[in-house]
C-alpha cells in the first residue's frame, strides 16, 4: 500500500508519471485538475486516489516508484 504522503505529493506535484499505466495517468491527471480547480476538494479526490490504488495493487508500485 502506498502512503498517504506519497498519494498527496501525487496530487500537489505535477511530477511525470511516464512510468505508470495510462489508466493511472488518466486518473491522476484528472484528480489533479479538479484539485487546481477546487483545492478544497483535496480530502475527496485522495479518497477516490486511495480507492483506485487499494483495487489496482499494480498502481501503488507505479506512484510509489514516481
Amino acid at each position: 500500500m502506498v502512503s498517504e504522503i506519497i498519494l498527496k505529493r501525487t496530487l500537489s506535484e505535477n511530477g511525470d508519471l511516464k512510468g505508470a499505466s495510462l489508466g493511472t495517468r488518466i486518473l491522476v491527471n484528472r484528480l489533479r485538475v479538479e484539485l487546481r480547480a477546487n483545492p478544497s476538494t483535496l480530502a475527496v479526490k485522495l479518497a477516490e486516489l486511495k480507492d483506485y490504488v487499494a483495487r489496482n495493487p499494480a498502481a501503488a508500485a507505479e506512484l510509489a516508484s514516481a
